[in-house]
């Protein structure tokens, strides 16, 4: 799949070169448009699908900057600022708004190649991970019904245990690990009876002929 390019340059010959000294396609892209003027961008973008623009900073009618922004406002399209070295700070700029590259003028193949490489390879990994989210979503919109009848058991099962639980304290019936029960309802706290040897140590003087006092 190739991505959609809009350039946008105020001096033709610029937009000529960039559209011939490059071979967009090796790179994945296709130029579908290319303007002297943001204005005209923007009646383009109105009625056509892209994915990205590369525009020149100084244009007249609209310049660069205020295209990033009309841009950003409507669309989704992914931006690429074209700038001179007096334009620098702007280039700047459109970096901290979200711009994903850009290139100084005058433009030679080899550093508009490593651009387009480095923009490819983002777009790629945004678009792989849009189509992964998309995947779980269908997922777990074709598996609703299973979830949805899975919790529904697991409900009606935790109330039926939550219940008997509940009847068990009320009758005093206690289940042991075993699976037995003990009922407890009916025991009544009994005195201690000294049987044989006591748990613990009694000693009663009256009773003890080998106690002694003094």
């Amino acid at each position: 799949m190739n991505y959609r390019v809009v350039l946008a340059d105020d001096e033709p010959e610029v937009l000529r070169s960039i559209q011939r000294t490059l071979d967009w396609e090796k790179y994945g892209f296709s130029v579908v448009g290319a303007f002297l003027n943001g204005l005209d961008v923007l009646e383009f973008l109105e009625n056509h699908d892209v994915d990205i623009v590369f525009t020149d900073i100084r244009m007249p009618f609209m310049d660069g900057i205020e295209l990033m922004h009309k841009i950003k406002e409507k669309y989704p399209y992914k931006l690429v600022i074209i700038s001179g070295y007096d334009d620098f700070q702007y280039a700047k700029e459109a970096l901290i708004h979200g711009v994903l590259d850009y290139i100084l003028k005058p433009i030679n193949a080899r550093e508009m190649s490593e651009v387009l490489q480095k923009v490819k390879d983002k777009m790629d990994t945004e678009l792989e991970e849009k189509q992964s989210i998309q995947k779980l979503r269908n997922l777990y919109l074709e598996n609703q019904p299973i979830i949805r009848e899975n919790f529904l058991n697991r409900l009606v099962v935790g109330n039926i245990k939550a219940k008997a639980l509940q009847e068990e304290k009320k009758t005093g019936l206690i289940r042991l690990g075993n699976g037995t029960g003990t009922d407890l309802s009916d025991r009544t706290e009994r005195p201690w009876r000294n049987h044989g040897q006591p748990a613990g140590i009694h000693l009663h003087p009256q009773s003890d002929p080998k106690f002694h006092i003094g």
